[in-house]
């Protein structure tokens, strides 16, 4: 056994390029995953928050002319 360099064998190479772009592809899915879960969070609780409205009615329109 040698402490040389070893042998560069182009499919290891591969294999690990593969391996290490398919992590950080799976990092930035679960990152834009998460932050569309947290948008969609927030609109939902934005939406079922009971809304309020008013009316403005004259004194004419409510009281008949005696």
């Amino acid at each position: 056994m040698s402490c040389g360099n070893p042998k560069i064998n182009i499919l290891e190479i591969g294999t690990f390029m593969a391996l290490a772009l398919t992590l950080i592809a799976l990092i930035f899915y679960a990152y834009d995953t998460n932050l569309l879960a947290s948008i969609s969070k927030l609109k939902w609780e934005r939406e079922t928050v009971l809304s309020t409205t008013y009316e403005m009615v004259g004194i004419g329109d409510s009281v008949p002319n005696k």
